[in-house]
């Protein structure tokens, strides 16, 4: 039930990403691939990899622009699709997949950019060493034992362009990741990753 939530979320999600691309009617877009150390807290740490897709971008009106503080400013919005795991000691291994829709606002002038980001997630727990005992008093292993949770996930993120041809940025979000039906309530997850994003399009990613 867990796993069919979220892919309907995940459709839904793409559904509406593609209509703004289309009302829009902006065709500037960029993929690009991210990898990231991710700490659970920072102290349980991990590996995080993904990939980014701009949807859509508009640059400010001269009008506002001239109340920008950078003089410039682009507008974007960007979906998101990751994967990733961590390792908490004595306790178990996390494997997540999480999709967001962002909105980022770039400053060309100063080369960075900041990111706000929510959508749907997948969190599978597993733990090591765990045994079963049957009807009958057998005790036998449990393969990956642990479970699925539905987690959200919001996304709170900075970064900076970088010159280089294939690595475009580097950037460092705060995540959020809310872990529902978790002994009947919902617990928050707080976790960090820091990381590059590279590309092999020789496109500029600021037009």
């Amino acid at each position: 039930m867990i796993v069919k939530t979220a892919i309907v979320l995940s459709l839904m999600l793409l559904a509406v990403t593609k209509n703004f691309a289309q009302v829009t009617g902006i065709t500037e877009r960029k993929l690009s691939f991210t990898i990231s150390y991710y700490g659970n807290m920072l102290i349980k740490p991990g590996i995080k990899a993904g990939a980014d897709y701009v949807i859509t971008q508009k640059r400010c009106s001269e009008k506002e622009r001239k109340k920008a503080a950078a003089n410039s400013m682009i507008k974007q919005l960007v979906v998101s699709g990751d994967v990733g795991s961590f390792w908490h000691p004595h306790s178990h291994v996390a494997i997540f997949n999480y999709y967001t829709l962002n909105y980022r606002i770039v400053k060309p002038t100063q080369q960075k950019f900041n990111t706000i980001g929510l959508g749907p997630g997948i969190y599978r727990s597993v733990y090591p060493e765990t045994y079963e005992v049957d009807d009958s008093g057998e005790i036998s292993p449990v393969s990956m034992a642990g479970r699925f949770y539905f987690a959200p996930v919001l996304v709170l993120g900075t970064g900076k362009f970088m010159a280089g041809k294939t690595i475009q940025s580097w950037h460092f979000n705060t995540n959020i990741m809310f872990l529902c039906n978790y002994n009947t309530g919902v617990v928050p997850l707080l976790s960090f990753d820091i990381g590059i994003a590279f590309s092999f399009n020789k496109n500029k990613f600021i037009p």
